[in-house]
């Protein structure tokens, strides 16, 4: 009976690591590979070999963890288990006070690149020029800088992409500029300061990504001297898990290394 029971109990287990996975493997199929789908798609498959094995593993655990170095081992296991919850509620918090920066209503506009697909802007990319737009029509004084310079084979530069996709949208070519020379959030901080600077715009951001993202995009801007303030996209469902855990690498990185 009690085997039973604890058979029953490892359930829940498989059924959430099943649903993580297929939540993380869901991006892949939109060309969307990066350390957050990766690392998210193998916790879940350890939580799943986890569930399957559930009798077996709290056995051996039982057995063992009175003994010095596997004792030692689940000890620090469990601490950095522990540690990532931690720092997963701490950034998580400081993402969502980054959403919640009241930008100047006449900041120079600035949207940060990401996913570029052939000649249009993908699906998340798409979402934050859809921002900046409402913006832009709110604010008509408002210049724009689209930023990101990545391009990836037989797809079009992320500025480029970006400037055609407002400029379709009603948006007059003289409220654009275009920096395409930026390859990370940083230097799409960095060569818009030069833009902003060299053109006497505003001197203040208002700085347009997704939501998960402002919270270090500001923090780099104002890490240059820049008074930024955010004005976030919306992030879907199935495509938040992958960035949350991309953004908390992406902010740990910028913790320790400065960009």
């Amino acid at each position: 009976m009690e085997h039973t029971d604890r058979t029953q109990r490892s359930i829940p287990l498989i059924i959430t690591a099943a649903a993580a996975m297929i939540v993380f493997l869901i991006p892949a199929l939109y060309s969307i590979i990066n350390i957050g789908n990766v690392t998210g798609f193998a916790a879940s498959a350890l939580l799943m070999l986890y569930g399957i094995f559930f009798v077996k593993v709290n056995h051996w655990i039982s057995q063992h963890r009175h003994q010095k170095y596997y004792g030692l081992l689940l000890k620090v296991t469990l601490l950095v288990i522990c540690v990532f919850a931690v720092l997963a509620v701490i950034l998580g918090t400081l993402m969502i006070r980054g959403a919640d920066q009241t930008p100047k209503e006449n900041g120079t506009v600035v949207v940060l690149a990401c996913d570029v697909l052939g000649e249009e802007p993908g699906p998340m990319l798409k979402e934050r020029l859809n921002a900046a737009y409402d913006w832009l029509e709110a604010y008509p004084d408002t210049k724009c800088i689209v930023s990101g310079g990545w391009q990836e084979p037989g797809d079009a530069v992320e500025a480029d992409a970006m400037y055609r996709y407002l400029l379709k949208k009603g948006i007059p070519a003289d409220r654009l500029y275009a920096e395409s020379r930026s390859k990370s959030t940083y230097e799409n901080m960095l060569y818009s300061k030069e833009i902003i600077e060299n053109n006497g715009l505003e001197p203040s951001m208002t700085i347009v990504t997704s939501d998960f993202h402002e919270y270090r995009s500001i923090a780099m801007a104002e890490s240059l001297g820049i008074e930024a303030g955010s004005y976030p996209s919306h992030t879907a469902w199935w495509l938040l898990p992958t960035y949350f855990i991309r953004e908390c690498a992406g902010i740990l990185h910028w913790w320790m290394f400065g960009y």
